[in-house]
């Protein structure tokens, strides 16, 4: 299964919408402090969080407010990642694969690089906001959603 698929897949689409609801969240509250981040700072991040699933313990630097902040929504979707069950074909449930969770952080990775336009641009946080900031919470939190997928 490709980046492309998998967002048409409805056992994959409530994590990915999960995954963006709290990028987005990430990105409100750094706004409204002040902090800037650009897309490619948001991606650099989820790269981490895909190095960190396979097992890599990549630096997670928290110094300034902006690396703050990457490293609070870094924390959050890797404590996520626990929420999302899979189902084998016993019925076993058991936390989602690191394949399908990694398949998951790709596909986010394409759409920043797809909406974003260039160096600085937050043309991706502009996509969020205009597609799920007008069908999420007004406080813009990420609820806890559980569900099955198929492994």
């Amino acid at each position: 299964m490709n980046t492309t698929d998998i967002m048409k897949d409805p056992f994959f689409t409530p994590i990915l919408f999960e995954i963006e609801r709290r990028i987005l969240a990430c990105a409100r509250t750094a706004k409204s402090a002040g902090i800037d981040m650009n897309d490619s700072q948001i991606r650099s991040t989820l790269n981490k969080v895909r190095k960190s699933s396979e097992g890599g313990k990549p630096q997670i630097p928290d110094t300034s407010p902006r690396e703050k902040a990457l490293a609070c929504l870094h924390g959050d979707l890797l404590k996520m990642r626990a929420g999302f069950m899979s189902e084998d074909s016993e019925g076993n449930r058991e936390p989602l694969p690191t394949k399908a969770w990694t398949l998951c952080i790709r596909t986010i990775e394409d759409s920043i690089q797809r909406y974003s336009t260039g160096p600085g641009s937050r043309g991706y946080q502009d996509f969020l906001e205009n597609f799920i900031g007008k069908h999420s919470s007004k406080s813009g939190e990420a609820p806890r959603i559980k569900t099955s997928v198929a492994s």
